[in-house]
């Protein structure tokens, strides 16, 4: 568990600060960390849907004007391949929130360890989101660059 909460110490701890956490103070503190995946999740795919537009508006304007050459084949590179890193995005925030199976607990032990184990998981596929969304972002900002390049020529 030590893992999952840190815990800054307090020096001189007084009155209800010495209390113990109780299982129910565990579990209130994942479902509020499993709340606040699932809306960082909706946010990346509220950025996603943003740039899939943008990318696409782009593409659309330069097979439009027909240009030709080696820039306009990166551009379509960088652009193309940030449209797949923002696919796999939405697919991890997707399965970031996705309904686990129903599983028969017995004991508040077991409960814990559960959200525990869910917490995790979905907390490591919205990760692995964004940091394809950190490259998709960069590979659409330099797919920019080149594109003003190319304009401005």
């Amino acid at each position: 568990m030590n893992k999952l909460f840190k815990i800054n110490k307090i020096s001189e701890p007084k009155g209800d600060l010495i209390t113990p956490l109780t299982i129910d103070n565990y579990l209130d503190s994942i479902k509020e960390n499993r709340d606040r995946v699932r809306l960082h999740s909706t946010q990346l795919s509220s950025i996603c849907s943003l740039l899939l537009s943008a990318i696409f508006i782009v593409i659309f304007f330069l097979i439009k004007e027909n240009y030709c050459g080696v820039l306009i084949r990166i551009i379509y590179v960088t652009m193309f391949s940030s449209v797949f890193f923002l696919i796999i995005t939405l697919l991890f925030t997707i399965l970031s929130t996705s309904l686990v199976k129903p599983t028969a607990i017995s004991n508040v032990g077991e409960k814990l360890n559960l959200q525990i184990k869910i917490y995790n998981s979905e907390y490591k596929k919205m990760k692995i989101g964004q940091l394809t969304l950190i490259i998709s972002i960069g590979l659409f900002s330099s797919g920019l660059l080149l594109f003003l390049i190319l304009v401005s020529m």
